[in-house]
């Protein structure tokens, strides 16, 4: 799930558990970690309070630099 997609939630939403990556563009390690990324995220899917999601860093720039992840 892209984050931007959980602004949709209802205001008042409680979640267990929250796993996000931080995506950039042609990083070697975000290509890596794709296929694993999707087989924890299909493992969640029937999960009602845990979200399994990623940030892509192109589209949300601010918010991957305050977490410290650059485009190197």
């Amino acid at each position: 799930m892209e984050l931007s997609r959980l602004t949709g939630l209802p205001p008042v939403f409680c979640v267990s558990l929250l796993f996000a990556m931080n995506v950039v563009c042609r990083c070697v390690h975000c290509v890596k970690l794709a296929p694993i990324w999707q087989q924890l995220a299909e493992s969640f899917s029937g999960a009602e309070d845990v979200i399994v999601a990623e940030v892509d860093c192109s589209q949300r720039s601010s918010l991957c630099r305050e977490q410290g992840v650059s485009k190197s």
